[in-house]
């Protein structure tokens, strides 16, 4: 059986909202810091748990897609889908007589502009979150508020439909019943929702339903889906749109991708009544110190043993990897810990995330390049690409046979590499006259000792070495030209101080202390 919320009234400070018991029924009017901690998500969280076993903290990193902080833009979108709800409510209010938006024998109360106030559009990338911000709003609002005083009534505060893939607008008219039966446990769908029944009938009916259950605010997401050429055009779109606003008296908010947006803006009737409120388009956060904020909380959530502080360099390589899209930070940051984990290092490095990013963020590659770019054209190309989950990226690119496989062709690079170093470096000293055994025993040491210098620096340094065991009457001059020559060019090709090679390779000497 379907429980719904029962109304409880309390009085309402604007004027407007006074003595309308659809209004009374909502929550108060809420303080920036009342709807930051109703938005706040904070898993429940231990660094012990860093202790775990790497195969159980695997499945405790999904705790961080619960995170969430919100910031200004989600206080202001709180603020503007609940002046909607509250302003769509002033012209229906149930103790009037005769409902003055349905109805033309009274004029509207001329305190509140509504045509301003019905609609607005709401559009950014992919990963922005405006789905999750969304939810997180209607989450402090009873769906249903059942009225039981004077003339019982049901109220749907809000209704939030989503446009099916390749979906007509009369699939998107289905799905208005279909989720109005869920709420209220109606068979709406069954009475309306005939495929069979024009548009226009579905959205007569759409205004019916809506008008019976007080319905607050329809949002509709994912409309960058609505086809044109299943829905007559996008002219034909847009007058959907324009006509279900003025049947439905309802206010509607409208969300999708950038690619919406042209859609939107296309038809000057619909471009006004989607600026009845200004929602700025949602792209990845700026690096400042909002986007400092937000990686400073997500950082808490790590189950890495060796977890490092939050520094500027981690700050940047995130931003840069991300673009400050929220979804990519998030998925970026588990991927980051999922790897370190399951090879055992357990230590997070900034290459650790250009790493992953390189390896597991390849498919949004092409989006990330657009919006480093800042070129418009090119951001809309890919702005409505759909994100992978975090277990699908796992499952492609960070499974531990996969893990393992590259940590194996790594190794083997590396040690071919090292390999072939020690040969380079053996062949120069066999030109300078030094036999093959002295010279293997001598490098293989040395490499060993300092595996990051060059081969020139190792010859060199081998040389020496070779010379300072041996008498001196067999002592062999090694070409101090050809040294000179390599060391100069090597530190030319790496942008280092030809000094600083010098005197480290003992071909300088310091004034003071080595010459006296």
């Amino acid at each position: 059986m379907i429980k719904f919320a029962k109304a409880f009234y309390t009085k309402q400070l604007p004027t407007q909202y006074q003595n309308n018991r659809l209004i009374e029924a909502l929550p108060q009017i809420k303080t920036t810091d009342e709807i930051t901690i109703a938005m706040l998500k904070e898993p429940r969280f231990s660094r012990s748990e860093a202790d775990q076993p790497s195969e159980v903290k695997q499945y405790s990193l999904n705790k961080i897609f619960a995170y969430f902080h919100p910031l200004d833009e989600h206080i202001k979108l709180a603020y503007d889908i609940d002046i909607m709800i509250r302003e769509g409510y002033v012209g229906r209010n149930p103790n009037d007589k005769i409902n003055p938006v349905l109805s033309s024998e009274r004029p509207l109360d001329c305190d509140t502009d509504y045509d301003s106030v019905r609609s607005a559009g709401f559009v950014g990338i992919s990963g922005a979150g405006k789905t999750t911000s969304t939810n997180k709003i209607l989450e402090m609002y009873d769906q249903v508020i059942l009225h039981d005083r004077h003339n019982a009534l049901t109220q749907v505060v809000w209704l939030k439909i989503e446009c099916p893939l390749d979906g007509s607008l009369k699939q998107l008219c289905i799905s208005f019943f279909m989720e109005m039966d869920n709420i209220l446990g109606t068979n709406y769908h069954e009475k309306y929702g005939k495929k069979r029944n024009s548009i226009e009938d579905m959205i007569a009916m759409m205004t019916k339903v809506a008008s019976i259950h007080y319905l607050g605010i329809l949002i509709i997401d994912e409309i960058q889906n609505l086809s044109e050429a299943k829905s007559g055009g996008a002219s034909k779109m847009l007058n959907f749109f324009v006509t279900l606003n003025n049947t439905i008296s309802v206010p509607t908010l409208l969300i999708g991708t950038l690619k919406a947006k042209k859609l939107l803006q296309e038809d000057l009737r619909h471009g006004r009544r989607m600026d009845g409120r200004s929602i700025p388009d949602w792209k990845g956060l700026e690096n400042d110190e909002l986007w400092e904020v937000f990686v400073e909380g997500l950082w808490e959530y790590s189950w890495v043993k060796n977890h490092p502080e939050l520094n500027h360099e981690f700050l940047n390589i995130l931003y840069e990897e991300s673009q400050g899209i929220i979804d990519v930070t998030m998925k970026l940051y588990a991927l980051a810990q999922h790897y370190v984990i399951m090879n055992g290092s357990e230590t997070l490095t900034p290459d650790t995330f250009k790493y992953v990013a390189k390896k597991g963020l390849v498919y949004m590659r092409p989006m990330l390049d657009a919006l480093k770019s800042g070129d418009p054209i090119e951001i809309a190309k890919y702005s409505d690409m759909s994100l992978l989950s975090f277990d699908e990226i796992k499952t492609n690119y960070f499974t531990p046979s996969a893990i393992l496989k590259r940590n194996i062709k790594n190794e083997d690079e590396a040690r071919e590499l090292l390999n072939q170093k020690i040969v380079d470096i053996i062949t120069r000293l066999q030109l300078e006259g030094i036999e093959y055994d002295v010279a293997e025993e001598c490098v293989e040491e040395l490499v060993k000792k300092h595996p990051r210098l060059t081969v020139t620096e190792l010859s060199y340094k081998a040389f020496n070495k070779i010379n300072k065991k041996s008498n001196s009457s067999s002592k062999v001059k090694l070409s101090e030209d050809l040294v000179l020559l390599n060391l100069y060019k090597e530190a030319k090709e790496s942008e280092v101080d030809v000094h600083s090679v010098f005197r480290e390779n003992g071909i300088i000497k310091k004034p003071i202390g080595e010459l006296y």
